[in-house]
């Protein structure tokens, strides 16, 4: 179950907090029409193209970190329309996190099982969702082993994950609570201390979760204590990583058309929300 991490000068810890810091409200709706800003060149190894690009990661300033899968590196797009080279190659990178000291880490598949996404909290703990062992591992500073705080077993009641593929910790109001994509259950879980779904965003001032929906080809948006999402994006095939930058912008990986995708978040729409 491969974990790298590579430096890099990106912004990270801006990155990390555009999902705790900056409030929206459930009136909050983003313009229809896209912008692809990387990849949509068609499948293809050269460096404007992606093939089956997963994870996503957006600075503050707009720049994109993006595991391109199928070609088993992870591309870096500057919001100038520059595109870096392969910042890491091979592995078969999922997913792409970083920690508040602007290391990029790469979850990828290896051996017998997978890490697809993973959450780095403020004191330098690695939560990831440890998909093929059905459950989601943390490993503190300097530990040699990690341990279980959410699943361990394969099942589809309260105690149990089925193929979990996205992780989120929430550290400003539930500290230490873990938000689960349970894939294969069709659920989101929460864990509190101590007591098909794939990207997920959780923004602990309003609660809502940010839902990369990949079977039905969209993005929803959850109010606390609802029945039914609210869609906010749509014309995608299979998402699978989301990220927002600073201004909320939204940013997906559409997996099956090899692009990233870009949603401009409409200010208008949420006049009380900053």
């Amino acid at each position: 179950m491969p974990l790298t991490t590579t430096p890099t000068a990106t912004a990270a810890e801006a990155a990390v907090a555009t999902t705790t810091t900056t409030k929206t409200t459930l009136q909050a709706t983003w313009y229809s029409n896209i912008i692809t800003v990387a990849g949509g060149n068609g499948a293809g190894s050269l460096q404007n193209q992606l093939n089956s690009p997963a994870g996503i990661s957006a600075d503050s300033e707009g720049n994109l970190i993006v595991t391109d899968y199928g070609n088993e590196r992870i591309q870096m797009f500057f919001n100038n329309g520059t595109i870096a080279n392969a910042i890491v190659t091979g592995g078969s990178p999922i997913n792409v996190f970083f920690d508040k000291f602007g290391s990029t880490y790469s979850a990828s598949r290896g051996g017998s099982s997978a890490l697809s996404n993973g959450y780095i909290d403020r004191n330098g703990s690695i939560y990831v969702a440890d998909t093929e062992n059905n459950r989601v591992m943390k490993w503190v500073v300097n530990a040699n082993q990690g341990i279980v705080v959410a699943g361990g077993s394969l099942g589809f009641l309260a105690v149990g994950l089925w193929y979990p593929s996205g992780v989120y910790v929430d550290e400003l109001k539930k500290i230490g609570a873990v938000y689960v994509s349970d894939t294969m259950n069709n659920r989101i879980q929460k864990w509190s201390p101590p007591n098909h779904p794939v990207g997920l965003i959780y923004d602990a001032n309003t609660n809502y979760l940010y839902i990369a929906d990949a079977d039905n080809n969209r993005i929803l948006k959850w109010s606390p204590y609802s029945s039914t999402g609210q869609i906010i994006a749509t014309g995608l095939s299979r998402p699978t990583g989301i990220s927002f930058d600073s201004n909320w912008n939204l940013y997906v990986s559409d997996y099956n058309n090899n692009r990233v995708q870009k949603f401009l978040y409409n200010p208008s729409s949420c006049p009380n929300g900053r």
